[in-house]
């Protein structure tokens, strides 16, 4: 593959997956505390792997993408293997990670133009495919999660498909990706239809929320509870970076707000199954206060460890800079690293790692 289509891939890999608007290392202000010699991170909420296919796809489709996914990265990799998260683990010294395939990239609405439905829909199986058999070469480490566009019409075949097929654990969606709005009548009925499909699956989802509204915030919210997570009480959700950091709009405070009243004294109060992700969230930037007043008002049992490596952070940085800068209780930062949350659970039972 050329040099610079995979210089470019580089800089579309990081927004589309992660489009949190921050940089991948942060900025260096003084720490608030120093790490102990053993954090006690139990699991990564949030990895990814790469395929080779996946890579020089999305070099080819490289030109037909908005201005933002191109600017000039430092080149890397251009794939990423199961072997590689290990590594990351190990490095961190954390037991699991959880792994999102990103398959939902090539139901970007700048790709599905160039490409025929069927031959988009192949893409995605096959990316699923890799995610999995990846996966399963450390089944006492690792689980994966699907990828999917959820306005897509074979979204509810390909989760079922990951699951029985895959023996995938859960899905992930990228709502910014997809070109999902949260206040489109449509596109909340098409969501609905599917997580209860989710629901009846047994199949938890981690969801990147942010959407490409330039209004993105409370309201969006709002309708996402209504219409979709107050009609499927038994499905566990996922909600990463901590549901507001997922990219630039001007109402994150507001998107935090209204998730921090549901699930304290609104609607989803009772609910137990809603976990938020720290990917993305805690930097030595200065939005560490404000993430710190989420995670005190949520409470920390609510909230999981993920680096969202490699489109954000390594996970070894990641677990450091959370305990080190983010202002909250220390007992409290050492829990939420001792988190493990359900989707992870039934690895860390059934397979515990042995002490050296």
């Amino acid at each position: 593959m050329p040099d610079k289509p995979q210089k470019f891939f580089f800089s579309l890999f990081l927004l589309a997956l992660a489009a949190c608007g921050g940089p991948a290392e942060p900025e260096r202000l003084p720490k608030l505390r120093e790490e102990p010699a053993d954090l006690g991170t139990v699991v990564d909420h949030h990895m990814h792997l790469r395929s080779h296919a996946f890579a020089e796809f999305l070099a080819a489709a490289m030109p037909r993408l908005p201005e933002a996914f191109r600017e000039e990265p430092n080149p890397d990799q251009p794939t990423i293997l199961a072997d590689d998260l290990i590594r990351e683990l190990d490095a961190a010294d954390i037991r699991f990670g959880a792994v999102f395939s990103a398959a939902y990239v090539y139901e970007m609405p700048e790709i599905q133009p160039i490409v025929r439905p069927d031959e988009r829909y192949e893409m995605v199986r096959v990316e699923n495919d890799f995610t999995a058999a990846e996966v399963a070469r450390y089944p006492d480490r690792l689980v994966a999660l699907c990828g999917l566009n959820p306005l897509m019409p074979y979204a509810s075949e390909e989760a079922t498909r990951c699951k029985h097929d895959l023996g995938m654990v859960g899905v992930k969606m990228h709502f910014f990706n997809s070109g999902v709005d949260l206040r489109n009548p449509d596109h909340l009925t098409r969501l609905r239809e599917l997580f209860i499909d989710l629901e009846d699956l047994n199949m938890p989802v981690a969801v990147h929320l942010h959407t490409r509204h330039p209004a993105f915030g409370g309201e969006d919210v709002t309708n996402f509870i209504r219409d979709v997570i107050a009609v499927t009480p038994q499905l566990d959700l996922y909600l990463l970076h901590m549901a507001a950091w997922g990219g630039p709009g001007p109402d994150k405070e507001g998107v935090i707000d209204a998730w921090t009243r549901a699930v304290t004294v609104g609607e989803l109060a009772a609910r137990e199954n809603i976990y938020f992700e720290l990917s993305a969230s805690y930097s030595r930037r200065d939005k560490n206060e404000l993430l710190a007043d989420m995670i005190s008002e949520l409470g920390a049992s609510r909230v999981v460890f993920g680096a969202d490596w490699d489109a954000a952070i390594r996970p070894v940085y990641g677990a450091i800079n959370f305990y080190t800068h983010v202002p909250i209780d220390e007992s409290a930062a050492l829990d939420v690293l001792d988190n493990v949350a359900p989707l992870v659970d039934k690895v860390a039972i059934a397979k515990p790692v042995e002490p050296e």
